[in-house]
């Protein structure tokens, strides 16, 4: 009877814990690549798909949005690799879930509805593609933070986990891709001005 009790209650922990028998143990951080650190920084309740690089279409927004919520924005910083819109838009589905920085420029910010996102504002962003034939690409930053401080036209880094691109309409109808990336860190900086 107490085997059975014992067996019942660490049957119990573990699966309230939600832990997986036989998982390998993360790689020492010193060791790691960059997707390995994302799978190092996000517990099995974050699956991400890389079967299509539309978040319409791959449902990778909601687990983004809660790794944000469990990773505080200096661990986020920390964690984060360098990217240029130039590498993202050449190999995206290799850089869905991987948390990156990129800089860009403030294009506009609001708020998500409260019911929906509590404290969310969608930030778009203006940035360098030189993998584009435009030099630009824009970014749907979903931002988990204070903006009382940003405004149209600021140059800000963004942190956090590019989950793929969507298709935004612009000014003259037309479609264009979108890189969206879900965070919870947004610094102003002051860009090299060279002339």
């Amino acid at each position: 009877m107490k085997t059975a009790l014992v067996s019942f209650a660490i049957s119990t922990t573990i699966f309230l814990l939600g832990c997986e028998c036989g998982r390998n143990r993360p790689t020492p951080a010193s060791q790691v690549s960059v997707a390995q650190k994302t799978e190092e920084a996000k517990p099995t309740r974050y699956e991400f798909s890389n079967e299509s690089i539309d978040i319409g279409q791959n449902g990778n927004i909601k687990p983004a949005m809660l790794l944000m919520e469990d990773i505080g924005p200096d661990s986020l910083k920390t964690r984060c690799d360098t990217a240029t819109a130039g590498q993202i838009t050449k190999a995206p589905y290799s850089y869905i879930a991987h948390l990156i920085k990129i800089g860009g420029k403030i294009n506009s910010i609001q708020e998500l509805s409260p019911s929906v996102a509590a404290g969310w504002h969608e930030v778009m962003l203006l940035t360098k593609n030189e993998n584009s034939a435009f030099g630009s690409i824009s970014i749907d930053y979903l931002y988990n933070g204070d903006v009382s401080e940003m405004k149209t036209g600021d140059a800000v880094i963004c942190y956090g986990c590019f989950i793929g691109t969507a298709k935004s309409e612009n000014i003259m109808g037309g479609n264009v891709e979108v890189l969206a990336i879900v965070g919870n860190r947004m610094e102003k900086y002051r860009p090299r001005i060279i002339y």
